[in-house]
């Protein structure tokens, strides 16, 4: 299903393939339209987020259903009280910004492009795939992969980054001091 939905001057799209749960369409909007999620892939503890959110593990009856909740309490931390395998875009008109993140390792793929429009004005676009970008226009070299593991904030007027700060913090010290066993 392809839904479209207009809000403050900016075009969301989204092409859902439902394979499990219940049919939700995206983007996500919250009641005042000043804030806008999608996602791609699926967040595995969004009962136990549900709970911790709403105090019901069946508050929710789809994980996308979660978003605009964590982010509207979390804020940009919220992605970190996910698990699962997601790509999360969330737009706040509010806050003048736009995170991009991806689970810890990236599962599903998520691009994302800034440029100068033909009049100089910061140009913003993301989507699941690069071949997308490349044609609806987006100049080439523009494209930028979304990292694995991080959450990224940008700017809503500029889309310069503001900040970016991981989902998880390895230790990835080693521990033993022998190969004996």
């Amino acid at each position: 299903a392809t839904n479209v939905q207009m809000a403050h001057g900016w075009f969301f799209l989204h092409n859902l393939l439902t394979m499990t749960g219940v049919f939700m369409r995206q983007p996500f909007l919250s009641h005042d339209r000043q804030v806008v999620a999608l996602f791609n892939g699926e967040i595995y503890n969004y009962r136990s987020v549900a709970k911790e959110l709403e105090g019901d593990e069946g508050a929710f009856c789809s994980d996308g259903q979660a978003l605009l909740p964590a982010y509207e309490r979390w804020g940009v931390d919220f992605v970190k009280k996910f698990e699962g395998e997601f790509a999360i875009i969330i737009v706040d008109f509010r806050k003048g910004v736009i995170l991009l993140s991806t689970d810890a390792f990236s599962t599903k793929p998520l691009w994302h492009a800034t440029w100068k429009g033909d009049a100089g004005q910061p140009m913003f676009m993301a989507a699941s795939y690069a071949s997308v970008l490349s044609e609806l226009g987006v100049p080439k070299g523009a494209h930028t992969m979304a990292e694995p593991n991080e959450a990224l904030v940008l700017s809503l007027e500029t889309f310069e980054p503001i900040s970016r700060s991981p989902l998880v913090v390895w230790d990835l010290r080693q521990f033993k001091e022998n190969t004996d066993d």
